[in-house]
């Protein structure tokens, strides 16, 4: 028996990388993912217009049948998950900067890369000061970087502005924390400028709390449905959100298979 849609969201495609591992823990549950791509990108906006956009889209698809919301944006979980919980009628899980696992895996600095409002916002402080060792932690805002990739994960400019962000901390860098979903498309490439250097992200620690909550609570129940749209009008706006969506979320399971194969 179906029991509605579980809204995975983002500002733009980089929550597709969060749509993938979710969809694997949960292949036969029905998705939708959105995207607020008239108002992207989040990271550099005020954390109350965030929480706002956030909480109004929400609202805009609750008549489509929602069962549960997957906040696959770094900024939006920074900027609303505590109080969009206190709100909804159903639950909400967020995403937040792997750095746990990751200083636990190594013993130098951990960079982390993120937009400039979860780097400067409060819940990413109180994560990074309940954590031992945080004072190995150093954290950059990435400002421009998930435009760049929305334009093309290929795109010429992006190596060279990581290598500028990450020059400075290249010896002692020990461990990369993807903080922000857009980041995790560029995986081959930090493997490829850093190939000794392990990579963090998020996304497989928030889609198992997904699951679990989903069958605790007696959520199960779809068709492995997918619905990809987007905050733009018309049909040919949400047409062309398809096909982009489409294409970064082929282009993101690729990069995952290959990695394994390595």
């Amino acid at each position: 028996m179906k029991k509605g849609y579980i809204l995975c969201f983002d500002s733009g495609i980089g929550g597709l990388t969060t749509l993938v591992q979710a969809r694997r823990l949960l292949p036969k549950e029905d998705f939708i993912y959105y995207a607020d791509t008239v108002h992207a990108p989040y990271g550099d906006k005020p954390r109350t217009e965030v929480l706002k956009l956030t909480r109004n889209a929400i609202a805009s698809l609750k008549p489509l049948g929602l069962s549960a919301v997957l906040l696959a944006c770094n900024a939006a979980t920074s900027a609303g998950a505590a109080t969009l919980r206190g709100e909804l009628d159903m639950p909400l899980v967020g995403l937040e900067p792997a750095i746990k696992p990751a200083l636990k895996a190594v013993d130098g600095q951990v960079i982390v890369l993120s937009t400039v409002l979860t780097v400067h916002g409060e819940k990413f402080h109180v994560l990074l000061e309940s954590l031992p060792q945080h004072e190995r932690v150093k954290a950059l805002g990435c400002p421009g970087l998930m435009e760049l990739i929305e334009e093309n994960p290929q795109h010429k400019n992006i190596e060279p502005y990581l290598r500028a962000l990450l020059r400075p901390y290249e010896q002692d860098m020990s461990a990369l924390v993807l903080g922000c979903t857009h980041y995790i498309f560029l995986k081959p490439l930090f493997k490829r400028l850093w190939p000794n250097i392990p990579l963090f992200d998020g996304n497989e620690g928030v889609s198992r709390r997904l699951a679990q909550i989903i069958s605790l609570q007696g959520l199960k129940g779809g068709a492995g449905d997918l619905l990809m749209l987007c905050s733009e009008h018309g049909e040919e706006a949400q047409k062309r959100f398809a096909i982009k969506s489409q294409y970064f979320y082929d282009y993101y399971e690729k990069i995952e298979k290959e990695d394994i194969l390595v």
